[in-house]
């Protein structure tokens, strides 16, 4: 297939309200998990309309700003995409939503630390979709509701997490919040 722009989809993962948590809240890896947990980190837009086939010129108008997203997976090959993602406190967002036209989402830096260590960071100047187009995309694919959460753009950790790690999430122009890794008891 090509690789244009217009054509390419972002992958779209579901978080129950259950998954959602917030900075400094321990991230309970499931006991069917397998001990660890992967880490995606994101910049995250929030709606604040009803979104339904947004324009990326639109996206302004229509979100109440961007914050940190953390998208926890855990489990291995035979757990469902769904499964993998959607556990109670897999989805940290904060520390708070930047609002304002001073914030240009293209072009933030986007890290992840491990215990103290940077283990990846990115540009999001360097990301296949500029962050309107993802975020209009998933308005083609779904209809949005104010609070939901759309992870735009991030970059993975390489190694999983295990219970008594610290996730540090920064982003450039929003902040950064800590996350501690703990074994769910479940």
């Amino acid at each position: 297939g090509s690789t244009d722009r217009t054509e390419q989809w972002p992958q779209v993962g579901i978080k129950p309200n259950t998954a959602v948590i917030g900075p400094d809240d321990p991230i309970a890896i499931p006991a069917w998990g397998g001990g660890t947990a992967r880490a995606f980190v994101g910049l995250a837009a929030v709606a604040k309309t009803i979104c339904k086939n947004v324009t990326p010129e639109q996206v302004g108008s229509v979100i109440a700003g961007w914050s940190i997203g953390v998208d926890f997976a855990s489990g291995g090959e035979d757990i469902s995409f769904s499964q993998a993602r959607a556990w109670d406190t897999s989805a940290a967002i904060g520390p708070w939503i930047v609002v304002g036209p001073g914030f240009n989402p293209d072009n933030v830096t986007i890290s992840a630390s491990v215990s103290g260590q940077e283990v990846v960071s990115a540009n999001s100047a360097d990301f296949p979709l500029k962050a309107a187009e993802a975020f209009a995309k998933v308005t083609h694919m779904m209809t949005l509701l104010p609070g939901d959460v759309v992870i735009v753009g991030g970059v993975e950790a390489a190694q999983p997490l295990s219970a008594g790690e610290r996730l540090t999430s920064a982003i450039t122009g929003v902040g950064q919040m800590e996350n501690m890794l703990v074994s769910a008891n479940r």
